[in-house]
């Protein structure tokens, strides 16, 4: 409920925000903005996002007539008050007290902040001032703008290259630094920290460099601590010798720093201080490396996997825990190989007999201990030509935890091992590498587990060793490396690091997974280490002479560092409620982006939001579309784009191109489910791409086009066929695919066509369909599927339900509505053949839609387009008492149906498919067969004349609305597909089989 609020008042800031935009453009100056601050309009960024992002930070104002730390100062608000976003909540519409009126002014607001800065007696002798003079307000109305240093540890002119904005601003270069740091190190207090020389001297987007000492102990190089947009990213030591700074002072012992930023998106604010007290030209803004992720490659065949948990030796509430968190977050195929080291406790036993005869599930107990090293290489032997993942037994794994660790491995051709992050201390820890830090109240682990998962920059940063905690090692490495040094580490240390330090010295590499943390439910702190953690060091030292060397990249590597940095960020969210509980993430796939098939599916999306997180994969041929899904479709966020190098061509359905990015997507943006609404356009191995993924896969069937790409399983006459081809000697055309040159399809290519999706349905784990009659012809074309497809129609969602109409006057043409964007295939040509039969003006149609081509002449009313939204007014505007769905293919649900009933309106339907079985299950309605149109117009006629025909059906449609109208609504239909889900991800768990 706090986050919801916190939205809510967010929400309303900003409407007001903009509206202040838009009213009062004189207190957000976009041309003034990139005037006074040419580094934003260097870095072609968005002024007013930079503002709300950095600049009300650093002391910038939005406009010339608004003084931010002028405004903050008078108002007695925090420095860590937006100062524009405050004048929006509290003060606008006013407008008085924004900015000074005058010089006087501008020295009042300042100089009581500055005063204890200033050095009078260094001031006036160096820049020949009488002593009556007061030193502050001088250098407030003449020395800050002459370039004079206030004191000895301030340099103006340096501190304007570096934030030259304030070229423009009312406040003086010692002012924005004091309100910006108020424990600025030139404070006399004696509390205050110690006074450093410093200065920043180069910045890229890949590091800054500069030199910083402490004049009263330049004896010892200061430590410097660097922060990222506020929140601490790494530590600098300025520890490098220069001859120009002895020169200043002998007695100086390094001086020099460089701190290496990491890769990111945009511009950034970094600070650079000791003590909370910001060095000389810090703090900074700096445009970051963009980052490009490639996770994996669908090139590169990949080995089975097997997880070994070694040694199992402790806590049996720990081991279940692990086991079970194992079982349902790693899929079936995965073997898994549990080593007992001889435990004692024999609740350990009871655990693992749960375990026994399971399929992959191998047991083996060491009849006495024989420690971590030789545990881990049974368990090699066993796994055998498989890839391992090695895991602690008191680590619990959350999800895709495996799967990620094997994409990473996957991701190069020379990458020998993966480790996972943990949140205990240590190299591979994060927030904090030197302190456990326990989870916010009212998160679960898997919940923290997928924030990081889902929040992950996927820089798979490179480490010189890895830990065998959670460690995955590849098969290729272990055939050419050989086992763990068994006889030179008998403890838990020191084998994983020796075999590390073995693989680098080969050409492998090994990295860190930050998209997958796993839990440590002990801490490292617990074990008993002492007895062989020195030991293993020293042997680690004196067998490796770059061991210690290299181990030291673990602390300064900005990649490694950008990991922890960006948990740190997600922590503080965390805390302060910012950031929501994450959801699974659902992929949906889609062709069209009109129609019937897109607005269901986005009726699902919207019913599952609070369950699942969507995201839509469109493909047009051409590009490819990666959508994060909101409520409000207007709000949707493209995250992903592709063009493809060539387009996918109906004949072969796929392209190398296209399986590439996807895979890569799936694994970027952790999808955990795809669910597929239609495959035209799309590569035919997305689900071979999914299942190879580890995710599940479920197919839904809106047309035929399995079946045929003919779509409606209409041929050239507009025949049906059910798929079986008709004898006609003319060529059936491929619907949604123009301008292709296809083979023959009828009674040659279809069965190429149908063997190439019976292929690709190999690889799902459901399928779905919205009517027994659907159903009915999908299996009879693909018998794989028999007792395979569930069955959930479309729920919808209606305001209200209008009831049915009463008959039409004795004499009246009889009006008949006859709603969707009609084309031959949907009625259109059927229409205007019963209106010509209909010579004595008993019926009256009435179109509802787009017309192709356009309908008119006598007995026909055309009412043009609709929306969704329009559809019951306009219904009810034509007059109509009786619908009709004269589609002449067999459609799998039909919307219309349903928007029909829900005005009130029985409806006449071909008996064909979905709509022939809907009416006659409710009644609602009649079915008329289409032998010959005159036939069908004479059973039109009987039924509009049968007045107790009418009166039966129009009291179904009222059952109708009170019933399964009323219930099976987009709830109800995510309810469904919420079960469906949760069956299909735990059938393909490990744990299946329990």
């Amino acid at each position: 409920m706090t986050i919801g609020r916190e939205r809510m008042r967010a929400g309303e800031t900003r409407k007001r925000l903009l509206r202040l935009l838009v009213n009062e453009r004189r207190f957000f100056d976009k041309t003034y903005y990139l005037k006074a601050n040419p580094d934003v309009a260097a870095s072609k960024a968005n002024p007013f996002k930079h503002f709300m992002r950095h600049g009300w930070r650093e002391g910038r104002n939005p406009s010339a007539a608004f003084d931010c730390l002028y405004y903050l100062a008078t108002r007695d608000l925090s420095l860590e008050t937006n100062a524009l976003t405050h004048y929006v909540d509290c003060v606008w519409p006013l407008s008085e007290g924004l900015a000074p009126s005058g010089e006087d002014e501008v020295v009042r607001f300042q100089i009581e902040t500055v005063r204890p800065h200033v050095d009078a007696s260094f001031y006036r002798a160096r820049y020949g001032l009488d002593e009556d003079v007061d030193a502050a307000e001088h250098y407030l109305r003449v020395g800050c703008k002459l370039l004079f240093d206030p004191s000895p540890f301030f340099s103006t002119e340096r501190h304007l290259e570096a934030h030259p904005f304030l070229r423009s601003a009312s406040a003086s270069p010692l002012y924005h630094r004091l309100a910006l740091r108020p424990d600025d190190p030139a404070s006399p207090d004696a509390s205050a920290p110690a006074k450093l020389a410093s200065n920043i001297e180069r910045v890229d987007s890949c590091s800054i460099a500069g030199w910083a000492y402490d004049p009263a102990a330049p004896a010892e190089p200061v430590v410097l601590d660097v922060s990222i947009d506020g929140v601490h990213f790494a530590q600098a030591t300025a520890e490098w010798s220069r001859n120009d700074l002895r020169s200043l002072d002998p007695r100086i012992v390094g001086g020099c720093f460089e701190t290496f930023l990491p890769p990111g998106a945009g511009a950034a604010v970094v600070d650079i201080s000791r003590r909370g007290a910001s060095i000389e030209g810090a703090p900074l803004t700096v445009e970051l490396k963009p980052h490009s992720p490639r996770i994996v490659s669908c090139r590169r065949v990949r080995r089975p996997l097997a997880v070994v948990v070694t040694p199992i030796d402790d806590s049996a509430r720990a081991l279940k825990r692990c086991l079970d968190a194992v079982m349902r977050h790693t899929r079936a195929s995965t073997s898994l190989i549990l080593i007992d080291d001889a435990s004692a406790d024999p609740q350990i036993a009871e655990t693992l007999r749960a375990f026994e005869g399971l399929p992959n599930i191998v047991l083996r107990r060491n009849d006495e201990p024989v420690g971590y090293a030789k545990s881990v290489d049974l368990g090699l032997e066993i796994a055998r030509a498989s890839d391992v993942i090695l895991l602690s037994c008191d680590a619990l794994a959350g999800p895709r935890w495996a799967d990620n660790l094997q994409d990473a491995a996957y991701s190069a051709d020379d990458i020998a091992s993966v480790t996972a992050l943990c949140d205990d201390v240590g190299a591979f820890a994060v927030p904090d590498p030197r302190r456990r830090v326990p989870i916010e109240p009212g998160w679960t682990m898997e919940d923290y587990q997928r924030l990081i998962l889902q929040h992950s920059s996927s820089l798979l940063p490179q480490t010189p060793v890895a830990d065998g905690f959670c460690m995955f090692l590849r098969r290729d490495a272990l055939d050419e490396l050989g086992p763990f040094d068994a006889g030179s580490f008998v403890g838990r240390h020191g084998a994983e690091q020796d075999w590390s330090m073995r693989a680098g010295r080969a050409g492998w590499r090994h990295l860190i997974d930050d998209r997958t943390l796993v839990h440590r439910m002990a801490s490292a702190d617990s074990h008993d280490v002492a007895p062989n953690a020195e030991g293993a060091r020293t042997i680690l030292e004196a067998r490796h002479l770059d061991y210690r060397a290299l181990s030291r990249r673990l602390d300064v590597d900005p990649r490694i560092n950008a990991v922890r940095h960006g948990v740190r960020r997600l922590r503080e969210e965390m805390a302060a409620e910012r950031v929501a509980t994450p959801k699974p993430r659902i992929l949906f796939v889609i062709s069209t982006r009109t129609g019937g098939t897109p607005m269901s599916n986005r009726d699902l999306m919207r019913g599952l939001r609070d369950r699942f997180e969507p995201f839509l994969l469109h493909c047009d041929r051409r590009r490819l579309t990666l959508t994060k899904v909101e409520l409000d479709e207007s709000r949707d966020e493209t995250v992903e784009r592709c063009e493809l190098d060539q387009p996918i061509e109906l004949v072969d359905h796929d392209s190398r191109h296209y399986a590439v990015t996807v895979e890569d997507w799936l694994a970027r943006h952790a999808i955990e489910l795809v669910h597929i609404r239609h495959l035209a356009w799309h590569g035919l191995a997305l689900p071979k791409i999914a299942r190879r993924a580890g995710i599940p896969v479920i197919m839904s069937f809106h047309d035929y086009y399995a079946v045929c790409p003919s779509l409606k399983l209409l041929d050239e006459t507009g025949r049906y066929c059910g798929g079986a081809c008709t004898p006609t000697p003319g060529e059936c055309v491929p619907d949604l695919w123009t301008l292709q040159a296809a083979p023959p399809l009828k009674g040659a290519w279809v069965r190429e066509w149908r063997r190439k999706f019976a292929e690709a349905f190999a690889h799902c784990d459901a399928f779905v369909s919205t009517s027994q009659a659907a159903t009915t012809i999908l299996e009879a074309n693909f018998p794989a599927l028999a007792g395979r497809i569930d069955i959930i129609e479309h729920g919808r969602d209606f305001p209200s339900f209008h009831p049915p109409r009463a008959a039409p006057r004795s004499g009246a043409p009889a009006d008949i509505l006859v709603p969707g964007n009609l084309s031959a295939e949907k009625g259109r040509d059927l229409v205007m053949s019963l209106a010509a039969l209909d010579a004595g003006r008993r019926l009256r149609f009435h179109l509802l839609g787009e017309v192709f081509p356009p309908l008119q002449g006598a007995g026909v009313v055309s009412h043009g387009a609709y929306s969704r939204e329009q559809f019951a007014a306009r219904c009810l505007a034509t007059d109509a008492t009786i619908g009709a769905v004269f589609s002449k293919w067999p459609e799998t649900h039909c919307h219309t149906l349903t928007e029909l009933w829900s005005v009130g309106l029985p409806v006449i339907g071909l008996d064909f498919g979905a709509v022939a079985e809907r009416i006659r299950a409710t009644g609602a309605g009649w079915v008329v067969p289409l032998d010959r149109v005159e036939t069908l117009y004479s059973d039109i006629c009987d039924i509009v004349s049968d007045g107790e025909a009418l009166a039966r059906a129009r009291a179904a449609v009222a059952a109708w609305q009170e019933n399964e109208g009323a219930h099976n609504t987009v709830a109800a239909m995510a309810t469904k597909y919420e079960a469906l889900y949760r069956r299909v991800r735990a059938a393909r768990a490990l744990g299946s089989e329990r």
